[in-house]
């Protein structure tokens, strides 16, 4: 009987993990160390609340690709609240107050929990194409004993 020859399969499985779990990595890492620490600072400042809040939105108002305001959980829903309010401000002109800093922490807080189910999600893609590279190789392996 003629063993099937699967190598390409395994290749190309291994290759398209590796590259999803670069993207997916690529986005969560640059929220992590780029994003998250700018907009904390922008929090935590005492000076011009106002202008370093409107950044601090403009930042949290497109969120981390796993933190989605659109998902239909609890916490999702009361963020909602904020966005409208937020937005309105935006548009209006209304400035921000030292009383939306619980609001944008909570902004922040979910787009932290996107970006580290984003790097956990690399993880798993990592792990796939692991798995995929070493089936590939025994593959080979198999196909060069019976050659």
């Amino acid at each position: 009987m003629k063993k099937i020859d699967d190598h390409k399969l395994y290749m190309y499985f291994a290759i398209a993990t590796l590259a999803i779990a670069v993207i997916i990595g690529a986005i969560s890492l640059y929220s992590k160390l780029v994003v998250e620490p700018k907009v904390d600072t922008l929090l935590s400042s005492t000076e011009d609340i106002n202008q370093n809040y409107r950044e601090a939105y403009r930042m949290l108002r497109d969120a981390q690709v796993f933190a989605r305001y659109q998902n239909f959980d609890s916490e999702a829903t009361s963020l909602i609240t904020y966005i409208r309010d937020f937005d309105r401000k935006v548009y209006t002109g209304d400035e921000f107050l030292d009383t939306d800093i619980r609001a944008m922490e909570d902004l922040l807080r979910r787009r932290a929990k996107g970006s580290s189910l984003g790097i956990y999600t690399t993880f798993f893609f990592l792990l796939l194409s692991a798995l995929g590279g070493g089936a590939f190789l025994y593959e080979k392996r198999q196909l060069a004993k019976t050659q």
